[in-house]
């Protein structure tokens, strides 16, 4: 996790996202295979397609239970949000 944003294609942004999140958990001493909800925001549903190929490669079916919603902005100019509920 490096702070540095990055949001000129979906596929990297998302990647990126999950790359931070997977560093987040694990300082917390967890890790994303014990996700059990997840929430996009997205600035553009058009964009899901490619957000949820690369969600498919960190999550396997059965898959966690997810929530999507289109926002009209994002801090930073970014156009993915996700947020991550683990396990206890």
């Amino acid at each position: 996790m490096n702070g540095e944003l990055v949001t000129d294609d979906i596929a990297r942004e998302t990647e990126q996202v999950f790359t931070d999140l997977a560093a987040v958990l694990a300082a917390a001493g967890t890790d994303l295979g014990r996700a059990v909800k997840t929430t996009l925001s997205l600035t553009d549903m058009g964009l899901l397609g490619k957000v949820n190929e690369v969600d498919a490669r960190y999550f396997r079916e059965p898959s966690q239970v997810r929530s999507t919603v289109q926002v009209a902005a994002l801090p930073k100019g970014v156009a993915v949000r996700i947020e991550v509920t683990d396990e206890v």
